[in-house]
């Protein structure tokens, strides 16, 4: 058996979430009066997306957590390594990608997080599949759909050659360790190799 930690095999997913035409159409007249709340000067901007109160951005902020929370723990916790860590996974930031005929996204990562993760809001036909570089894998947009993956990937966004908009709301997620856990990588795993700088001799000569 492999000790390879099975993170690094670069894992995507594309999961059906189950929300319908109806909750995307509610998703997006949130989406929208926010940006002309703001550009009409209403309201000043918030800092984040999930930082709003409405009940469709709320709703997809704990679906997307649940999700990718589900499936990413059990992979990373397959590995030894990190056999009864207390992990948990927490926001970074959320936006929204609206893409016009023509346009696609140039190739990136997002490497000062863990996860990255795309809910597909409205993807007419041929308008763009998210390519991922590093691995030669695509997939196609579907309405409905959480595509997820580490954020370190490479990946873009082919560009959209349907007649019409194509919109997808993406976050970025890290996970953190309760460092109280015991086997946490803190200072104190290292104490007892600090302590024998100068005390391993006299404990190989108490042992004889």
């Amino acid at each position: 058996m492999s000790n390879k930690n099975p993170w690094w095999d670069s894992p995507t997913w594309l999961t059906n979430t189950g929300l319908d035409s109806d909750f995307n159409e509610g998703l997006l007249d949130e989406i929208y009066s926010i940006g002309k709340n703001i550009q009409t000067g209403k309201e000043q901007p918030k800092h984040d997306l999930w930082d709003y109160d409405l009940p469709h951005i709320q709703k997809i902020k704990k679906v997307i957590y649940d999700i990718v929370t589900y499936n990413c723990m059990r992979y990373v916790e397959a590995a030894r390594e990190t056999e009864g860590l207390d992990i948990d996974f927490e926001y970074d930031f959320a936006w929204v990608n609206v893409l016009e005929p023509g346009r696609g996204i140039d190739v990136h990562a997002h490497s000062d997080s863990t996860v990255t993760a795309t809910y597909y809001i409205k993807t007419p036909k041929d308008c763009g599949d998210l390519l991922f570089n590093d691995i030669d894998r695509t997939y196609e947009p579907k309405e409905g759909y959480l595509a997820f993956f580490p954020s370190y990937i490479m990946h873009e966004v082919l560009p959209n050659k349907s007649d019409d908009l194509r919109i997808s709301l993406s976050t970025d997620l890290r996970h953190v360790v309760n460092p109280d856990t015991p086997n946490a990588v803190t200072l104190k795993s290292w104490v007892n190799s600090f302590v024998k700088i100068r005390e391993w001799k006299c404990s190989q000569s108490s042992q004889n």
